[in-house]
């Protein structure tokens, strides 16, 4: 399985050579993220509010770390992404990822924050792809990439 990790302007991106469990951990992530993003839109539907960060996360952020095993920096990443897309109705994919949730360690592993706790895994880099706006330094997505800044 493949996750890449991607950037603004032109993303870098990494391939991720994962184990049966790794790649465990990364699709339980992805899944609960899937849910947060449903929380978000349920809240936001319900409350009437476009793109108010603050009230999302004042509204939503207990339940979904009281229903997900997302790391509290991934939630609040999520919840700006989340009315970041509603402003600008751009679909960005994946998880955005800043330093707390990975990390390149060497010329060939970078570290992860998943819903199973922090993992190490070796990565090539694969080349550049077009990039995005948003603030992240980085996007785990689902075909198997991490692409970054």
């Amino acid at each position: 399985m493949r996750f890449r990790i991607s950037a603004p302007s032109a993303s870098l991106r990494y391939v991720l050579h994962l184990g049966p469990a790794d790649q465990g951990a990364i699709a339980d992530t992805l899944a609960q993220y899937a849910f947060m993003m449903n929380v978000l839109e349920q809240t936001a539907t319900r409350e009437g509010i476009r793109s108010d960060v603050v009230r999302l996360q004042k509204l939503a952020y207990e339940r979904i770390r009281s229903q997900t095993e997302l790391p509290a920096q991934m939630v609040l990443l999520g919840i700006r992404d989340f009315a970041a897309r509603r402003t600008s109705g751009e679909e960005l994919p994946g998880i955005p990822l800043d330093e707390k949730l990975y990390a390149v360690k060497g010329p060939t592993m970078l570290s992860l924050s998943t819903v199973q706790g922090r993992m190490t895994v070796h990565y090539d880099v694969a080349g550049y792809l077009e990039g995005w706006r948003g603030s992240a330094p980085a996007r785990l997505d689902a075909i198997g990439e991490v692409l970054a800044r």
